[in-house]
């Protein structure tokens, strides 16, 4: 059906433009783009072959609408509904380099999709892959039949972090991490805060992003030059990991005896350490 609805979208030049373009931002982990001409592409559909009465096929057709337009691309690995301990992924594509993980969400929010994603782990088979995964929430409007949210998760880098610093801390050696509980953060949404001195005054707001599970601070800054103040702008990101999937990542990385201390210093503000020990050998 995808073929003979876009044979008028895919014309010579065209088709080979708007597939290299897909192909390269698949391959490059390039998101933005790939959402921009996946719009295009369902644009183009005509609106005749939406079933915008029974949600539940309006539903199944984007999915599978989608489905088909990647299997047209024929260089990856798609599966759809595939099945884990936790429940039914609604779309996979696997990339020599990346994995995407897609749930879909009818008239819905593409961040409701990002945070399902998230509760039931979808992405864990992927833990031990060598590959970046990505994991994405796209929400389609059955009013206008394409996408009308797009939101995503990017690959984990800190496995990768844990793991260096697995290979620079000396055999037996112990490295301490100071983190705050995600709760806390969490507490923080939405105020408004600031610190002044004679010369500087900061103004800054705080917005948790509960599906990334960020911390987004937007900070102006006025410093005084003679008569006059000066302002600029800045944005901060704090990532609000929890103790436990820390612990886990260390483990990964080969570190040994891993423990959370909820004891330690302004522990009644959400502080807590975690402490891991390297093995006595080179290697381990």
């Amino acid at each position: 059906m995808v073929t003979m609805l876009t044979s008028d979208y895919f014309k010579t030049n065209r088709e080979t433009s708007w597939l290299m373009n897909v192909t390269d931002a698949l391959e490059a982990g390039d998101l933005p783009t790939f959402e921009k001409q996946l719009t295009s592409m369902l644009s183009n559909i005509s609106y005749r072959f939406q079933r915008k009465q029974d949600a539940q096929e309006c539903e199944r057709h984007f999915q599978y609408t989608f489905f088909l337009i990647l299997q047209m691309i024929g260089r990856y690995s798609t599966y759809v509904e595939k099945e884990t301990s936790e429940g039914r992924i609604d779309c996979v594509v696997e990339c020599p380099d990346y994995v995407y993980i897609f749930e879909f969400k009818l008239n819905g929010s593409s961040q409701a999709a990002l945070q399902q994603i998230t509760d039931r782990g979808y992405a864990k088979p992927y833990a031990a892959d060598s590959r970046k995964v990505y994991q994405v929430g796209i929400s389609f409007s059955s009013k206008t039949g394409t996408i009308d949210g797009f939101d995503y998760l990017p690959p984990e880098e800190l496995p990768e972090v844990l793991h260096r610093l697995h290979l620079f801390v000396r055999p037996g050696g112990m490295l301490i991490l100071d983190i705050r509980d995600p709760a806390s953060f969490r507490a923080l949404d939405g105020g408004t805060f600031v610190d002044e001195t004679d010369d500087v005054l900061c103004l800054w707001r705080a917005e948790f992003d509960a599906a990334a599970q960020t911390m987004h601070y937007g900070m102006d800054l006025f410093t005084r030059a003679g008569k006059l103040w000066a302002r600029a702008s800045e944005e901060h990101i704090e990532y609000a990991h929890t103790p436990e999937r820390l612990a886990e990542l260390l483990t990964q990385a080969g570190f040994l005896d891993v423990t959370v201390r909820r004891d330690g210093p302004q522990a009644d503000a959400g502080r807590i350490f975690l402490t891991a020990m390297r093995s006595l050998e080179y290697g381990t």
